[in-house]
């Protein structure tokens, strides 16, 4: 994971683009969270650059698919209970949303085994997944 994170704004206010603190200017102070540390993006070819921003892609979709799943499973669960005090449980979503979020969820999936799809393709045309140094 990305340590950056877990640095207070202060010190983000002195730090580097590679989290090193710098003399002159300052790198820039907000940097996308991304599950690859830079120093190992770094060294990676741009062949492999490429393959670990698509693996990171497809964690973050998977991860986003699973929540909203949950909560989708969570409000058909609740439908017709109540709360601690006796009232309904309200619904997360209207008819419209659940149906608008049904369809993102399937679209990435459909999204996301295609670029897997492309991935699996590469590895057989080669005989083993590519190590490019």
């Amino acid at each position: 994971m990305n340590d950056r994170l877990n640095v207070p704004l202060k010190e983000l206010l002195v730090l580097g683009a590679a989290g090193n603190k710098q003399d002159s200017q300052p790198g820039p102070v907000f940097e996308p969270f991304d599950w690859i540390t830079p120093e190992a993006m770094a060294s990676a070819s741009w062949t492999r650059q490429a393959e670990l921003r698509e693996l990171c892609q497809a964690r973050d979709v998977a991860s986003g698919v699973a929540v909203l799943l949950e909560m989708l499973e969570r409000e058909e669960l609740d439908e017709g209970s109540e709360d601690s005090e006796g009232k309904a449980i309200p619904k997360l979503f209207d008819r419209a949303v659940r149906g608008n979020l049904q369809r993102l969820a399937v679209t990435s999936l459909h999204m996301l085994g295609e670029t897997l799809d492309r991935r699996i393709a590469r590895v057989n045309e080669d005989g083993q997944e590519r190590e490019d140094s």
